[in-house]
């Protein structure tokens, strides 16, 4: 038997690949699966096929603009277009097609304690041999269980703005908070947000200034900080998605890392952290290190990066690679401007 805490996409799509070898129970707090949505819901097109539906995107965007302090923007033709998720239908998506496999999932059941393999809920317990934890950034399962370890956060802010906008081009501020975006659903309803540990509020209104519109509803919540020292196995308890931090820090997204570290339960158990690691721990490690050096900017240094970045041969190389894979062109970004090095060690 296999218990998994939290039904959001790296807890269905865990479940989805275990149920072939294991019978698989997911229990989730919330009375609804995808709500309350607490993200943006834009990622790459690198969604795993077997998950991949049309019916949960809202919008393809081929097109960012990134906009210095000094308000000068380099565009960058994505070599995929980006997609705007329905959120909540995204995750009953794939939490229909671990049910298909045989996966229970059992709603309005919050996890209260982890103690030698029992589960402890408000109205039941469970003893299983293997425990994944799905179950976000503040994971009950790795804070019993001794994996939790000294976290960092960020707070995130987002509202659904109603105005006039490019459907066409997501937008991210350098030099508002420490990540700011426009993410449009489309051509009249964007989400806009901001995710700080600095001043958020204030920040977060500069953005709305920029933007216009008028506030639809508000969203927030608290982003893990991917911790490479950390261990996300132990005693047959496993940890996946927000619960493991496995979080993009350039750009704070994590739905792509936690479906690339549920795939890996596909081949089963043993060696999940390992092999977890192989596919993810460098290009998560680089992303850190970006986000440090890119903390450490004032204006200038914003304005200095956008200008190196507009130039044809940079240009190119952005357009020919996702942003979930930097190892793969950062070498090739240094070798056409080493003058970058500054802003990337």
């Amino acid at each position: 038997m296999v218990s998994i805490i939290g039904a959001g996409p790296a807890g269905s799509y865990s479940g989805f690949n275990l149920a072939k070898k294991y019978d698989v129970k997911i229990y989730e707090e919330d009375k609804e699966i995808g709500k309350p949505v607490q993200c943006t819901g834009i990622i790459t097109n690198n969604l795993p096929r077997e998950i991949y539906s049309e019916d949960y995107i809202l919008n393809k965007i081929p097109e960012a603009e990134i906009i210095a302090p000094n308000h000068k923007s380099l565009f960058i033709n994505l070599r995929n277009k980006n997609l705007v998720l329905d959120r909540s239908k995204f995750d009953c998506f794939i939490a229909d097609k671990a049910r298909e496999r045989g996966v229970k999932i059992i709603t309005n059941e919050k996890l209260i304690r982890l103690k030698d393999h029992e589960l402890i809920f408000k109205n039941l317990r469970v003893k299983d041999e293997f425990i994944i934890g799905a179950d976000g950034p503040f994971s009950r399962v790795a804070r019993d269980s001794g994996l939790f370890n000294k976290r960092k956060f960020i707070a995130a802010k987002q509202v659904r703005l109603k105005g006039k906008f490019n459907e066409d081009l997501v937008k991210f501020y350098l030099g508002i908070g420490t990540f700011s975006w426009v993410v449009p659903e489309n051509n009249k309803i964007a989400r806009v947000g901001i995710a700080s540990n600095k001043n958020l509020n204030i920040e977060f209104k500069k953005i709305l200034k920029l933007e216009g519109g008028k506030i639809i509803n508000k969203q927030g919540g608290i982003i893990p900080i991917y911790n490479p020292l950390s261990r996300i196995s132990k005693d047959n308890i496993f940890l996946v998605g927000d619960a493991a931090t496995q979080i993009k820090t350039t750009t704070f997204g994590g739905i792509i890392p936690g479906l690339i570290a549920a795939r890996e339960f596909s081949k089963g158990f043993k060696n999940y952290e390992f092999r977890v690691n192989q596919k993810l721990k460098k290009e998560l490690i680089l992303n850190s290190r970006m986000r440090k050096r890119l903390d450490r900017l004032n204006d200038k240094g914003y304005n200095e990066l956008v200008e190196l970045f507009s130039q044809e041969k940079l240009k190119k190389v952005m357009e020919s690679y996702d942003r979930d894979f930097p190892s793969r062109f950062v070498v090739r970004l240094l070798l056409k401007e080493p003058r970058l090095l500054k802003f990337i060690s």
